[in-house]
């Protein structure tokens, strides 16, 4: 990575840590490769403990069919705001208002989602 890129990573990293939305971004193999503060503090999670996982390890009521996230992976397209109730591995039960887009470099498909 550049030094440039990786200075404009860091400002994108620190601004999406600030909004006062959650952000969670998955790669293809829906494993976790960017979840913020605010998504930590709804889920009950640390942020370090997320990176890496996979979205149905985290919250093992999703599934493919029910999972925000999931959806957006396999068609490509933008879902638009959908209520969603889930529970996180701690057995937290979490209820939100999610918009979930799908992002692509290179040909690879991940997502970004407020919220699985």
């Amino acid at each position: 990575m550049s030094e440039r890129n990786g200075f404009v990573s860091q400002y994108f990293e620190k601004i999406l840590n600030i909004v006062d939305v959650g952000v969670h971004f998955i790669d293809r193999e829906g494993n976790t490769v960017f979840y913020n503060e605010k998504m930590a503090e709804m889920d009950g999670f640390d942020r370090e403990q997320v990176l890496g996982q996979n979205i149905f390890r985290l919250y093992p009521s999703l599934t493919h069919e029910t999972s925000t996230l999931a959806k957006a992976l396999r068609s490509g397209e933008e879902l638009p705001e959908h209520i969603q109730t889930y529970y996180n591995v701690a057995g937290k039960r979490i209820t939100t208002i999610n918009r979930t887009y799908p992002l692509f470099e290179n040909g690879i498909r991940g997502h970004l989602g407020p919220w699985p």
